[in-house]
C-alpha cells in the first residue's frame, strides 16, 4: 500500500484557497489514484471523467489555479516528480515487494529438512547453480533487525558438474519429446533430475515421453505441454496410459 502525500500546510496555501471544495475533492481521489499507478502523476480523461462524476469542469479549476497541468492524454500534478518516485522508482519499489514476498514463499515451503525444491523458483535455481555458497538476502528495510540464514541446497536436487554433463538420459529425453515453444530446456533439466533422484529410472522416462510424443504427432503444438510442466504432472502414474508406457519401457529395455 502506498500514500499519496498532502503538505500539512496545503490547506492554507493560495492555490487550494482559489479552488472550489469539490475540486479539491477530485484533486485529492486523483492523487489517491496515481499514487496507485506506475505513473508520473498523470491522470487521464477518462479517470477525470470517473472521479469527478462527470463534472469535468473541476479539472479546469485546478489548471487555472495550477495545481494541474493539461498534456495530450489528461492532466498531470504540478510538481509531481519532486513529492513522489518516478515511474522507474515506483516500478522498482513494487518489484522489491514483490521479490521479497517471493523469497519468503522460497525460505518456506523449498528449504530445511522438509523443503522441496522448485524448478520454477528463482531462488531454487541460484542454489543449484551455486550449491551450499548462496546466502541471498532480502533488500526490505527489516534485513538487519531479522538476519536471513545461508539458504540450504535442496538433497533430492543434484547440482550439475563443472563441466556441464547432463543427469543420466536427459539428452535423449529431450531429443525425444515434442517439439514446443518456449520449451525451457533448464528448468526442464531441474525438473527431470528431480524425478531421476526420486528413483524414477531414465529409461521409463524416456518410454513415457515417447508415448506422450507419439500421442501428440499431427497436433497443434501449443496445446503441447511444457516439459517441466509435464514432468510435474508425472504422467508415468497415469493408469490409463501404464500399459502403453510399460510395453514401451519393456522394449526399450531389449
Amino acid at each position: 500500500m502506498t500514500w499519496f502525500p498532502v503538505d500539512d500546510r496545503f490547506h492554507s496555501h493560495p492555490k487550494a484557497a482559489a479552488v472550489s471544495l469539490a475540486a479539491i475533492g477530485l484533486w485529492t481521489l486523483a492523487g489517491s489514484w496515481a499514487k496507485g499507478q506506475p505513473s508520473n502523476g498523470d491522470v487521464p480523461q477518462h479517470m477525470i471523467t470517473s472521479l469527478s462524476r462527470g463534472a469535468t469542469e473541476l479539472a479546469d479549476e485546478l489548471v487555472t489555479a495550477g495545481l494541474w497541468r493539461r498534456t495530450k492524454a489528461g492532466y498531470r500534478f504540478h510538481q509531481w516528480s519532486e513529492r513522489n518516485p518516478t515511474r522507474s522508482e515506483a516500478l522498482a519499489a513494487i518489484e522489491k515487494k514483490s521479490r521479497g514476498g517471493r523469497l519468503g514463499n522460497h525460505r518456506r515451503w523449498h528449504t530445511g529438512p522438509k523443503g522441496k525444491s522448485d524448478a520454477d523458483c528463482e531462488f531454487c535455481l541460484v542454489v543449484h547453480k551455486n550449491p551450499g555458497s548462496v546466502t541471498d538476502r532480502s533488500t526490505d528495510d527489516t534485513s538487519d533487525r531479522y538476519p536471513n540464514p545461508p539458504i540450504q541446497s535442496n538433497p533430492l536436487i543434484k547440482p550439475s558438474s563443472p563441466d556441464g554433463d547432463e543427469p543420466d538420459g536427459f539428452a535423449e529425453f529431450w531429443a525425444a519429446y515434442p517439439p514446443r515453444k518456449n520449451n525451457s530446456k533448464h528448468k526442464a533439466r531441474l525438473a527431470y533430475n528431480a524425478a531421476i533422484n526420486r528413483g524414477i529410472e531414465p529409461a521409463l522416462l524416456l518410454a513415457t515421453a515417447k508415448a506422450y510424443a507419439a500421442d501428440r504427432h499431427g497436433q497443434d503444438q501449443q496445446y503441447t505441454k511444457h516439459a517441466v510442466t509435464w514432468l510435474h504432472a508425472r504422467p508415468w502414474e497415469d493408469t490409463e496410459t501404464h500399459q502403453q508406457q510399460t510395453d514401451a519401457y519393456a522394449w526399450w529395455r531389449q
